[in-house]
């Protein structure tokens, strides 16, 4: 816009007044050639992988240790495997989506394992009690404050809850 400002100034200076296409013609090229530099960049900064997120991978020894999330939620991981639950919830034994909550919280102990959801690594914890389902806690956050998450009810619009290692 400060070229074309300047053409035009140009054109009043002179006196030659500028065509149509002297004006919007170097307008376009400029527009044209921004674009390509913006999404060429775009492109290569997420192919290289500065834009876009990764999920934190961590080990089973990491992943060992207490993770809490709301209304006194607690999940305790224990190195040989061992899971303890205060509070918190896992799949219903329904898979009803509809219901109210999507979940059932639960109290007990039962055991964990690492494994895959979709495209990202999940703590799977299985109880020992017949309350709720596996459930699979998803792992987010960063590599400095990991969380795990789990998504209940509806996949569109579901009730999310997170745990934060406390």
């Amino acid at each position: 816009m400060l070229g074309l400002g300047h053409l035009r100034r140009r054109a009043r200076v002179t006196g030659r007044p500028q065509g149509f296409w002297a004006v919007w013609l170097p307008s376009l090229f400029a527009s044209v050639t921004l674009f390509l530099l913006v999404f060429v960049g775009g492109v290569l900064a997420t192919v290289v992988g500065l834009v876009g997120y990764q999920a934190p991978v961590l080990s089973a020894g990491q992943l060992t240790g207490v993770w809490r999330g709301a209304d006194g939620a607690a999940l305790r991981l224990d190195p040989g495997g061992k899971a303890e639950l205060t509070k918190l919830p896992t799949e219903s034994e329904s898979g009803d989506w509809f219901t109210n909550p999507p979940y059932a919280v639960c109290e007990g102990t039962g055991n964990w394992s690492t494994g895959r959801t979709g495209d990202r690594d999940a703590v799977v914890v299985r109880l020992d009690s017949g309350c709720g389902r596996q459930t699979y806690w998803k792992i987010g956050g960063t590599e400095g404050a990991p969380e795990l998450f789990a998504q209940f009810g509806d996949p569109d619009a579901g009730e999310v809850w997170i745990l934060v290692r406390g």
